[in-house]
């Protein structure tokens, strides 16, 4: 994966609503793949992100 297409840590708890810490212990514990930048960031592909969405998705549902 390049890291230049993955998401940082920010944009991946907005989206799922989660906690960084959280974020931190799913790659800990091998449920998350990410990459690191050269800055030593840590970024998540798309289809490592989509592998959480089922377990948490968003927070808030919208009426039509």
């Amino acid at each position: 994966m390049s890291p230049r297409f993955g998401q940082k840590i920010g944009t991946v708890v907005r989206q799922l609503g989660l906690q960084r810490s959280a974020v931190r212990f799913y790659e800990r514990h091998g449920l998350l793949a990410s990459s690191r930048l050269s800055n030593g960031y840590p970024v998540y592909s798309p289809e490592a992100v989509a592998q959480l969405r089922p377990l948490h998705g968003p927070t808030t549902l919208r009426s039509p």
